[in-house]
């Protein structure tokens, strides 16, 4: 199967959309994607482009360019999730293509055919991919976009190091780092190691050239997010709803002991529950060090400063890990490939290259796609029988009527009742040190700010303190985050 640079971007985009298609929550072939950080998401981002101004008019602690992409999903649908999820496809389409080209490198098209639906599948069926929509897969293509620059620089792949490569390393970082700034420390192993590069080989003129090139790329990417608010005056919203927030924020950690057992417990449940892509990992690593071992180190050590990176700034740190965080794991999976595809490439009973077995396995990819989803669960459900759902259909029987998730996250509710958020804090965040996030959505509570409130617990019991307030549904469904759905209406 030729796969010449033209054929794998359409090869890439026919794999992303077929396995999205069965893999993600977003996806029209499931009722809603229930994920409460994806509805978190996609509500602010309606929002923004609606007029409200980030961190000021409404609050959530991710980057501005996570909600332009919800926005722009928001422009296709708002009220369903086909919109982001034809933006998922992209972003996929996008770190397939680049990782397809890195294989191409040092093995043949056919190879790449088989790994591209066999690492998507990999990463579509992991704990880590939630059910779709996470700030960290919409980084994916950004990264790889970086790593397959480092290659072409390090091995002296495609067209070695060209001076607009550096420049679009700065923009993909920049645009990382308005995504989820801690993630985006993972380019400092990366942008580390071409410094040893330069400075080893005494390329001083390269190394100027990198470095002015990286920074204004960095810059011209930053320009509109400073740019935004700037405009709206809200530099220091800025600064305390993105950087602040999630740097001080959350619950900091008491018992260091207590703290380094549950890493080990959680890192021992993510090995047993991610073997693959960590065989994959490790084995890329060795061979990646294993090719520059008579070669200077900055190759040698590339992929080991960018793994360990990522572990110090996105895993080892919080003190309570989501899984998802661990998302990025997947980008050193296309090394591990690589070595595979060298042993068998001349062993196969079968060439690699015989669309035949493209036609075999992409098939059995969707099927274990399906099958092995973490969304699965929700084809069980018709979307008319979801909690949200039922609850939505009881708010839009009042004219302008206005809601609150109430001491939880998004529940979906703005989007599938057309509503938008009236208040600053629209849900609770997972940020348990903003004691003024609480006394707002209370005050909201005890003013009779709001015609309905929504809240999701872990025990039926009716919350007594709303008071005003009158219980009008009630569901006990497992989605997200809880089971006990409760819809309150002002009195």
């Amino acid at each position: 199967m030729n796969l010449n640079k033209q054929y794998l971007f359409i090869f890439s985009l026919f794999v992303a959309a077929v396995l999205l298609f069965v893999g993600t929550a977003s996806s029209p072939l499931f009722p809603y994607n229930v994920w409460d950080d994806a509805n978190c998401f996609f509500t602010v981002g309606k929002s923004i482009f609606s007029g409200k101004v980030l961190y000021r008019d409404i609050f959530e602690q991710k980057g501005l360019y996570l909600y332009v992409i919800y926005g722009l999903g928001g422009m296709i649908s708002k009220t369903s999730f086909l919109g982001p999820f034809l933006l998922e496809v992209t972003a996929i389409a996008v770190f397939l293509y680049y990782m397809g080209k890195i294989m191409r490198y040092y093995t043949g098209s056919g190879s790449v055919a088989v790994a591209l639906p066999l690492i998507l599948t990999l990463l579509l069926t992991s704990a880590c991919f939630e059910k779709g929509g996470s700030a960290e897969e919409f980084c994916l293509p950004f990264f790889m976009i970086y790593i397959c620059h480092a290659v072409e620089v390090f091995d002296n792949k495609g067209t070695g190091a060209k001076w607009y490569k550096y420049l679009i390393d700065g923009v993909v970082f920049s645009v990382v780092f308005w995504i989820k700034f801690n993630i985006a420390l993972i380019f400092m192993g990366g942008y580390l190691i071409y410094f040893i590069y330069f400075i080893s080989r005494r390329e001083g003129k390269e190394l100027v050239r990198w470095i002015l090139l990286s920074i204004g790329g960095f810059v011209a990417g930053s320009l509109p997010c400073i740019i935004y608010f700037l405009i709206h005056g809200a530099l220091g919203d800025l600064w305390f709803g993105y950087f602040y927030s999630n740097l001080f924020l959350y619950q900091g950690i008491e018992d260091w002991g207590g703290h380094f057992t549950y890493l080990l417990d959680w890192s021992i449940g993510y090995i047993k529950s991610n073997m693959l892509v960590l065989i994959l990992t490790v084995l890329g690593i060795i061979g990646y060090a294993r090719r520059h071992r008579t070669t200077m180190k900055a190759g040698r050590f590339f992929l080991v400063s960018m793994v360990l990176l990522f572990l110090i700034v996105c895993v080892i740190k919080p003190s309570y890990v989501h899984v998802y965080y661990t998302l990025p794991n997947i980008l050193f999976t296309v090394f591990g490939c690589v070595e595979l595809a060298e042993v068998f490439h001349d062993r196969a009973t079968i060439p690699m290259q015989h669309i035949g077995v493209v036609a075999v396995i992409l098939p059995l990819c969707v099927l274990y796609t399906f099958y092995g989803s973490n969304a699965k669960f929700l084809l069980e459900t018709p979307k008319e029988e979801l909690a949200p759902y039922e609850f939505a259909q009881i708010i839009k029987q009042e004219d302008d009527a206005t809601v609150l998730n109430y001491g939880c996250l998004d529940t979906g509710i703005y989007t599938l009742a057309e509503k938008e958020p009236t208040t600053k804090y629209f849900c609770r965040l997972n940020l348990n040190n903003f004691e003024e996030m609480d006394q707002e959505q209370r005050r909201l509570v005890d003013e009779r700010k709001v015609d309905f409130i929504i809240t999701l617990t872990g025990t039926p019991d009716e919350d007594t303190s709303l008071e005003g307030y009158k219980q009008v549904a009630y569901k006990n469904q497992y989605l997200t985050g809880g089971s006990h759905y409760h819809l309150y209406k002002r009195q």
